[in-house]
């Protein structure tokens, strides 16, 4: 009994001391010293970009205006089956604002994105560049600013757009 008891103390003992390494004198070394630096705190701030000047790009399909940010197809039955059900399923989208007095689901759109994986986002942005986009275009699309956190997300200003065969 006193070697079961001695064992568990001793397990107890050691799981506070990783307990406390872990939560209290792990975490205080990742403080800024207070010791003298070269860079002073506006140096610092120089070095960070603001998020409006941040680029960044994203490739998918697009269509009416979003992206939708997944891998190209490999062949083109699956693109165009792809297609087929992202068109359909934007023109139901857009309806369900409307009563048409039958009230039943697109159950078949539905199925079809549940079993891509993985079912991505889809992005809105405004097209500010002279390109001419078509439903169902691979894009590849430069932006200045983050991706803000709406729904449907949206991205900055557009910077470059290229459509990718």
């Amino acid at each position: 009994m006193k070697k079961v008891l001695i064992i568990f103390l001793t397990g107890l003992v050691l799981l506070t001391f990783i307990s406390m390494v872990t939560f209290v004198i792990l975490p205080s070394s990742n403080q800024p010293s207070s010791g003298t630096s070269n860079l002073n705190d506006s140096d610092m701030q120089d070095h960070e970009i603001p998020i409006n000047e941040q680029e960044g790009t994203l490739q998918g399909y697009y269509f009416n205006g979003y992206i939708d940010m997944r891998d190209s197809f490999e062949n083109f039955e699956e693109e165009s089956e792809y297609i087929y059900y992202m068109s359909h399923h934007f023109d139901y989208y857009r309806n369900q604002a409307f009563a048409h007095g039958k009230d039943e689901p697109k159950e078949e759109y539905v199925e079809y994105f549940k079993q891509l994986d993985p079912l991505n986002a889809l992005v809105s942005f405004s097209n500010n560049t002279k390109t001419d986009l078509q439903n169902g275009d691979y894009i590849k699309v430069t932006f200045k600013g983050g991706i803000m956190e709406s729904y449907p997300a949206q991205i900055g200003e557009v910077t470059n757009l290229e459509v990718i065969n």
